[in-house]
């Protein structure tokens, strides 16, 4: 056999070469369209997440935004029921302000005694009638203010109906005196009405219980004013602490008694 020379190898190496050149590069190609195609399957897929999680962000938004819009309403809405409440509350306040006079005029005489003496002397009678002013107990009704209470604090509408009470306690006196009452302190207590205006203005209690009846009727000026703030904080928007809630409390505990006993009076007491 002749030998071998490398012209005898040059056609098979390059055979060979180019046949591991043609399986390199045509696994070269299907690894690049692999990848791109999984590149393009994987960007799809996060685009297609961050589509969904855009969606979701506007749904997320949409629900933030109408929570709040439906929170500002609901807070727009009860604010404006609490101003319209103060303005009910002070017209009322308005109003019962005649009363004023009555308490004023029944605080300079002795009720006590003239309460024993009326239903048998006219003058007495006459003259109360003459001094006591025309304002009546159903001037000084709160059914009307009755429809803000809902939307007032505790110790504004405690202070609101001690208010009524105290002027409601006097035209009861007044008219105790002019109707001639047989006994009427069977039922009406006249010395409540200090109890519920020291649980008003506490540092009122020495005065109220040294000085009486003409020291409530002045003190008088000092409870509405006392009312005012409150209703002022309403508008402010402050808030009802445990402390006011309590006070709130005992304070209408007297004038709920308060008032029954007006009640009870013309209710119970013979007349002339």
């Amino acid at each position: 056999m002749d030998e071998l020379t490398i012209t005898h190898w040059i056609p098979a190496i390059s055979t060979t070469s180019l046949t591991i050149f043609a399986a390199w590069l045509a696994r070269s190609l299907i690894t690049t369209r692999l990848a791109r195609s999984v590149s393009h399957e994987f960007d799809s897929k996060i685009e297609g997440i961050k589509s969904g999680l855009r969606q979701n962000e506007a749904k997320v938004e949409a629900l933030r935004s109408g929570a709040l819009s439906s929170a500002a309403a609901m807070v727009t809405a009860q604010y404006t029921k609490q101003v319209e409440a103060v303005d009910t509350v002070w017209a009322s306040v308005l109003r019962m302000r005649q009363g004023r006079y009555v308490a004023k005029s029944m605080s300079l005489l002795k009720f006590e005694e003239l309460a024993k003496v009326s239903p048998t002397d006219s003058k007495i009678r006459e003259f109360v009638k003459a001094i006591g002013g025309q304002v009546t107990l159903e001037d000084l009704q709160t059914n009307q203010a009755e429809k803000a209470r809902p939307y007032l604090p505790p110790l504004a509408w405690a202070y609101f109906s001690a208010y009524a009470s105290v002027l409601a306690t006097f035209v009861t006196m007044r008219d105790i005196l002019v109707m001639g009452l047989e006994d009427p302190l069977r039922y009406f207590n006249p010395k409540g009405v200090g109890e519920l205006v020291k649980s008003v203005l506490p540092h009122h209690s020495q005065g109220i219980d040294n000085l009486g009846e003409p020291y409530l009727a002045e003190l008088l000026v000092e409870l509405e004013e006392s009312l005012l703030a409150e209703l002022r904080k309403v508008v402010e928007g402050h808030q009802s602490d445990e402390q006011g809630v309590r006070r709130a409390h005992e304070i209408m505990k007297l004038s709920s008694s308060l008032s029954q006993s007006v009640k009870e009076t013309f209710a119970q007491s013979p007349k002339i």
